[in-house]
């Protein structure tokens, strides 16, 4: 078989498995508004269910950058291929009918889509390391009081990610050695934290909609398209009920496992790395999965 063909066939399964799946959905009432959550693991989507949909009177919510919220000319091309959330607002955009992105962290000074996947693959020197991390809780810092809802969540990842953060220094200067798994610890919960600032601004937006004495938003229906694991993290801070899908692969992304500190170490035994940097981590078909379900 032609590595064409083999590429190919592994699409059409990839396609299969997902049309097949029972579509992850959160519901509930919030205050007197009727909440639904459509989660998705991006990129593993049957898009043909978001095609059906009747969005007609709901305001809609989609995990979208806001620095990114215009359609400008001649972007049209770029998503022609595009699923899911990224779908519902490229269609509605295009057909000018409301739509609210709701991802803020690059406008918070967050990471991106691309530094995020290079600091999950590759292991950089030290100081590049550093200078994340200080990134990370500055932009956390600054919007803290959205932390609010889950304070006790926040307040226990920001020390744990500090204490991991001495670890590796204290490694590094007097061992002179990289701890490639208390590292990928360390950087998920970074990740995590970033992620949890979206879950923060749309309870922000719900709770704008809920005082709201607008009669052409009073009472109406929110729905939300986002990736699984903000789902579920929405379920838990606004009392929500999980009406279907597979919920297995995520129960890393819950908030209660966040209270044991993130992820546990894929590898206790410490490893002599080099201290340059640059060098590709393992386990990485694992790790863009990770990635995506944030």
């Amino acid at each position: 078989m032609s590595k064409k063909t083999s590429k190919t066939t592994t699409t059409k399964k990839a396609a299969a498995a997902a049309a097949s799946a029972p579509l992850l959905i959160i519901k509930g009432d919030y205050k007197g508004i009727p909440i639904t959550i459509y989660g998705e693991e991006h990129n593993n989507i049957d898009n043909s269910v978001y095609e059906r949909m009747d969005l007609t009177d709901k305001i809609v919510m989609v995990e979208h950058s806001t620095v990114f919220s215009e359609l400008k000319e001649g972007q049209e091309k770029l998503f022609t291929c595009a699923r899911g959330s990224e779908w519902v607002w490229f269609t509605r955009t295009l057909n000018a009918q409301p739509v609210i992105c709701i991802d803020n962290r690059l406008e918070n000074g967050f990471l991106n889509k691309l530094e995020e996947r290079d600091l999950i693959m590759y292991q950089m020197p030290l100081p590049d390391l550093i200078t994340i991390f200080k990134q990370i809780l500055a932009s956390v810092t600054a919007v803290k009081d959205t932390y609010k809802p889950i304070k006790e969540v926040y307040m226990n990842l920001v020390g744990i990610i500090q204490t991991q953060m001495k670890e590796i220094i204290k490694l590094n200067v007097v061992e002179k050695e990289r701890d490639d798994a208390l590292e990928y610890n360390l950087i998920q919960n970074l990740l995590k934290l970033s992620s949890l600032s979206v879950d923060m601004n749309i309870v922000q937006l719900i709770e704008k909609y809920a005082v709201s004495d607008r009669g052409d938003e009073k009472g109406r229906e929110i729905v939300i398209f986002v990736g699984a694991a903000h789902a579920f993290r929405l379920q838990e801070i606004l009392d929500l009920s999980f009406v279907s899908g597979d919920s297995s692969p995520y129960v890393q992304s819950a908030l209660s496992f966040i209270y044991k500190g993130g992820f546990k170490k894929l590898n206790k035994r410490k490893k002599k790395n080099s201290l340059k940097g640059g060098k590709k981590r393992k386990s990485i078909i694992k790790r863009k999965k990770t990635l995506k379900r944030r």
